[in-house]
């Protein structure tokens, strides 16, 4: 599945820097959270004339990095900071850390030594042997402009990479005196794709969840795109639905279905199949454990995450709102019929309620801030 727009209109003249204001415009990005240095000043040079881009100048790198983090995870579209290489970079690195496990897609433009330095260990200002490698993990991708001519073919696998699959960060790498060269070409719009899913993990998953007897739903921040689809799909399978931090908004926390963190604990044991959708599931594998007769149903974009505790899991690849479409339209066919839940995990909220009375004033704190907050703030 891939999605559009139009191309990019660049100057008369495009440069190096020009390409790169037009591949944030093209994100959708307003404000680029940065702490300029000499490596990139000709790119600033440019953005100054793109007005509709706020530089937000951060006191340290560090906060850049996180900034675009919460930036991301807040608005649900991408986010961006700019940084000077070695010691910005690396100061950056935390919060880029932090992204790529906090699913966030958070694009790293970082500034680099001359190009005809790069790996000559010269010792130049913010030299490191191999910048790269560092950048490498801690994004899904890294791009390197090393001429004008390679600008814009970097730029579109960066903005691609950026808006496709396994939500993560993505680097580009400038140098200094690369900023001013010309740039040939067309930038167009990030062109998004998702995993094409297969009818066959949809009909497995769809017969094991259809005849599950007390099916239970985990969700991660991988499903905060499907809340509509979760919901039905719970109904269907009067199934409650846990989350811990990331998952947290994807169920209505007033919906019959909804269960906190500790009443998915309580139904955990006796839970016989286990939805997970858009979670890494690290937490219950982990802690909780899975039981010899408990079947795990994976949804996920990141396909490594399909098995990865190797118990055994019904994995389906793919996007978590179209799979969940996929999977209610499926469990049609298989679906059994079950009592009516409500009752039980009412009594599972009370039980939840009672335990945590004793956090107070936080628990007043939180219903005030509540009280004045619109249902999706």
């Amino acid at each position: 599945m891939t999605t559009g727009g139009t191309p990019q209109q660049l100057p008369e003249t495009p440069t190096v820097a020009s390409i790169a204001v037009a591949g944030l415009r093209s994100l959708g990005v307003d404000t680029l959270f940065c702490l300029p240095g000499v490596q990139n000043d000709d790119f600033f040079d440019a953005l100054v004339d793109a007005r509709d881009i706020r530089p937000l100048v951060t006191r340290h790198e560090q906060g850049a990095a996180y900034m675009a983090l919460g930036a991301a995870q807040v608005t649900a579209r991408p986010a961006a900071l700019c940084v000077v290489p070695g010691p910005g970079m690396l100061n950056a690195a935390a919060g880029l850390t932090s992204a790529y496990w906090g699913n966030a897609r958070v694009l790293a433009l970082v500034g680099a030594v001359p190009s005809g330095l790069r790996g000559r260990g010269t010792g130049i200002l913010h030299d490191l042997p191999d910048p790269a490698a560092v950048l490498r993990q801690l994004t899904k991708h890294t791009g390197y402009v090393g001429r004008g001519v390679d600008a814009v073919g970097v730029w579109q696998q960066a903005i691609d990479a950026l808006t496709s699959g396994v939500p993560r960060p993505v680097a580009v790498e400038v140098p200094v005196d690369v900023w001013r060269q010309p740039a040939d070409g067309v930038l167009e719009a990030p062109r998004a794709t998702t995993p094409v899913i297969d009818t066959d993990q949809i009909e497995q998953a769809a017969r094991v969840l259809g005849q599950a007897r007390r099916p239970l739903i985990m969700v991660g921040g991988g499903a905060q795109d499907a809340s509509e689809p979760v919901r039905r799909l719970a109904e269907m399978l009067e199934a409650p639905v846990f989350a811990r931090h990331m998952g947290l908004g994807v169920m209505d926390t007033r919906h019959r279905l909804h269960a906190y963190l500790t009443v998915g604990r309580e139904l955990w044991p006796t839970s016989d199949v286990v939805l997970g959708i858009g979670t890494r599931m690290e937490f219950p594998n982990v802690e909780w454990g899975v039981d010899p007769g408990q079947t795990i149903v994976q949804v996920n974009i990141d396909a490594d995450e399909l098995d990865r505790h190797s118990t055994g899991t019904v994995g389906v690849h793919g996007d978590a709102a179209e799979t969940c479409r996929l999977l209610i339209e499926a469990l049609g066919r298989h679906n059994r019929r079950r009592d009516d839940r409500t009752d039980e995990i009412a009594e599972l909220r009370s039980q939840h309620f009672e335990r945590i009375a004793y956090l107070e004033p936080q628990l007043s704190y939180l219903r005030a801030i509540r009280s004045v907050m619109p249902d999706d703030g």
